[in-house]
């Protein structure tokens, strides 16, 4: 006597339904795992970008800070827009109320370059950025200047604000607030 086990009709759709519920359900686990791989690259990619892009902004920061120790007036005007404005916070005193003080690009290169504003020694420390998008950048920092204008001594301990904007492929500095 021969004993075998013959499903009948109706199990056998029903084990196939299971299979393919189930081959279903693991291309959908499959689908959901690649989804997170690549949202880990991209946010991976985008976070190195971001990271490689406050390298840049850092490197014009010590370029520009180098070359106005330096007098490099060429550096200088590479680095700084033609529209650049300093904005220098001025703090009521005697009666006077507090205000600001502005200097543009051409003011200030025309300082260095006459060399009637000289900077001997300049320190930049603690500084931090922040990106905004992929061509605007705010840096944060501390630093004391050792220099003199007119002949005068104009060496200096404080916090600037420095707006950088990305043109033409590199890192230009728009505007700097020294409050």
């Amino acid at each position: 006597m021969h004993w075998a086990y013959d499903p009948p009709a109706t199990d056998l759709c029903h084990t196939k339904g299971l299979q393919g519920a189930m081959i279903t359900t693991i291309k959908y686990l499959g689908l959901a795992f690649v989804l997170i791989i690549v949202a880990g690259v991209v946010v991976f990619v985008r976070a190195n970008s971001a990271t490689s892009e406050s390298g840049n902004v850092l490197a014009a920061e010590h370029a520009c800070t180098k070359a106005f120790v330096e007098g490099d007036v060429a550096t200088l005007d590479h680095f700084i827009s033609d529209d650049y404005v300093e904005m220098v916070a001025e703090p009521a005193s005697q009666g006077v109320a507090a205000s600001w003080r502005t200097q543009s690009k051409k003011e200030w290169l025309d300082l260095v370059r006459s060399r009637r504003e000289k900077y001997l020694s300049v320190e930049v420390r603690n500084e931090k950025v922040f990106l905004h998008d992929d061509d605007i950048a705010t840096v944060l920092a501390e630093y004391s200047q050792t220099a003199t204008k007119d002949g005068k001594d104009d060496s200096a301990t404080g916090t600037e604000i420095d707006t950088w904007k990305k043109r033409n492929g590199h890192w230009q500095v728009i505007s700097s607030v020294f409050p």
